[in-house]
């Protein structure tokens, strides 16, 4: 537990800094805003019957988005069990299709591209997103918006 006159001096440089007042200071922020569709549905084709016979398929689906930013390198590994909270242990497994969208900020031309996984057993969403900038060089720490959407089965109890 730390000492008053440390959290105290930790208020003050807050004040200094972020020029925020102390009770509005808070050690937490916010990273992700997530939402479960219930009721969401699958299109499958058939890949072996010409024109691709079609089915639905009922699903449940997490929307999750937020913030991030590349490194110095102009590298970032995204990990969505990074964004979901203890809480929720209804996401055992993911399934496809995945929906990964990533949208730069910034003054300057930039560039995005993501390369999107699943780990081996399916039970975590890996996204590798990567900046560039407009002569196809890496740019360093660009900070950009994503959001991800990705079915997910029923856990049975």
């Amino acid at each position: 537990m730390p000492k008053q006159k440390d959290v105290k001096r930790l208020e003050r440089l807050a004040e200094d800094v972020f020029e925020i007042p102390f009770p509005e200071l808070n050690f937490f922020y916010r990273t992700s805003v997530r939402t479960v569709d219930p009721d969401a549905t699958i299109q499958e084709r058939n890949l072996i019957v010409v024109g691709g016979g079609k089915r639905c398929i009922f699903s449940r689906t997490i929307d999750i988005s937020g913030a991030s930013r590349t490194g110095r390198d102009g590298k970032m590994t995204w990990r969505l069990r990074d964004f979901i909270t203890p809480c929720d242990s209804q996401f055992e497994v993911f399934d496809r299709p995945l929906s990964f969208l990533v949208t730069p900020h910034s003054d300057s031309p930039v560039y995005l591209t993501t390369v999107p996984s699943f780990t081996a057993t399916k039970d975590n969403v890996v996204v590798e997103v990567l900046s560039w900038d407009r002569n196809g060089d890496p740019a360093p720490n660009i900070s950009f918006s994503w959001r991800c959407r990705v079915p997910y089965p029923a856990v049975v109890d």
